[in-house]
């Protein structure tokens, strides 16, 4: 996906450890939570799922590395849709697409198999969890294969 056209774009800087793989902390004028936008991974917190934390640290330490792989690149911070404050904070977090240099965050998670796009998909990858002893990347390449 190219940087889109409408929305808000600002130059950012990434602070600190991401909280998990969907959400990462930016600086602009002031410190911000990002809620990445297409991009559900799992919890490493509040998850009464067996082997969600597992695979949440697992995605969490993907970040770390692609962060870490790209530090010298530009980071902008894109937020998408209206300009409602109400419409793109969900949970005290900024929705929103995290691009360095080119490439999307969020593309790049769900591409590398820590994440998925939608809330549903990452719902029904944890209710096949229970009943599967594989891992998220090994889990999303199987079922891709399939279908």
């Amino acid at each position: 996906m190219e940087k889109p056209p409408k929305g808000w774009t600002i130059d950012c800087e990434i602070v600190g450890e991401p909280y998990d793989c969907d959400t990462i902390t930016v600086k602009v004028e002031k410190t911000l939570k990002i809620r990445l936008d297409e991009c559900w991974s799992p919890e490493v917190v509040k998850t009464k799922i067996t082997g969600e934390k597992e695979l949440g640290l697992k995605a969490r330490q993907w970040l770390l590395n692609y962060l870490d792989n790209y530090k010298d690149e530009e980071v902008t911070l894109f937020i998408p849709g209206s300009h409602s404050f109400q419409d793109i904070t969900t949970l005290g977090r900024v929705l929103g697409r995290i691009f360095i240099g080119d490439k999307d965050l969020s593309e790049e998670a769900v591409k590398a198999g820590y994440a998925f796009r939608t809330k549903q998909e990452l719902q029904d990858f944890l209710r096949n969890l229970q009943t599967s002893d594989r891992g998220l990347s090994e889990t999303k390449e199987n079922s891709s294969n399939k279908s």
